[in-house]
This record gives structure tokens, C-alpha cells and sequence, in this order.
């Protein structure tokens, strides 16, 4: 029987998969690290309140792990406080295609 997990899915499909560590997000949605759960998910729904209704903790902190890698690629879907944006330098992000530099004639 073939392994259907979420992890084996993206294993198969070779997408990086990222460590974000629970301070790592905190500090992305609230500036603190030692922020809990519950005010994690009042921030989330503050900041994302015109782009979608969060429900509870889990849909929260998937808000913000998507906030995360959107940024990391350059492509953020929120303004964050200045403080806040220091979450991602703990974080250890595979490269990515704007990081690598382009070959010339086949050549690296």
C-alpha cells in the first residue's frame, strides 16, 4: 500500500519542505516570541481580516507559515511592523530559484 501522508506527497513531488520553529512564528505574528496560540490567532485575524476569516489556532498559524514563505519568495501578502519580518532570519530556507545565479550557454 502506497504512503498517502501530506509529507510523502511532498517528498514525491521534491518541494522543499521548511522547519518553522513555534517562536519563529509568534514573533511573524505578533512581534514576541513567547506569544501564545490565542494571541497569535488575534493577531492573524486583525492583520488578515479583509482577506479571509480564521477560525481557530491551526488555521492561524497556517495563515502565517503561508505569510512566511511568501515573503521568503519575495512575494508578500502582508505589511508587517518592522520587528516582526526578524522571524525569518531564524528560520533555514532551502535556495531558490532567484538565488541561484543563471547559467550562461549550459555552463555554471
Amino acid at each position: 500500500m502506497r504512503d498517502l501522508t501530506v509529507g510523502s506527497v511532498w517528498r514525491d513531488h521534491q518541494f522543499p519542505i521548511v522547519e518553522v520553529p513555534p517562536t519563529c512564528r509568534a514573533i511573524y505574528a505578533t512581534g514576541k516570541g513567547n506569544a501564545g496560540k490565542d494571541e497569535v490567532m488575534l493577531a492573524v485575524a486583525r492583520r488578515y481580516m479583509s482577506l479571509v476569516d480564521v477560525a481557530n489556532n491551526d488555521q492561524a498559524d497556517a495563515l502565517v507559515l503561508a505569510a512566511l514563505g511568501a515573503r521568503q519568495l519575495s512575494q508578500p501578502i502582508d505589511d508587517l511592523p518592522q520587528t516582526h519580518p526578524r522571524a525569518m532570519m531564524k528560520v533555514s530556507w532551502p535556495p531558490t530559484s532567484h538565488d541561484i545565479a543563471p547559467t550562461v550557454g549550459g555552463a555554471a
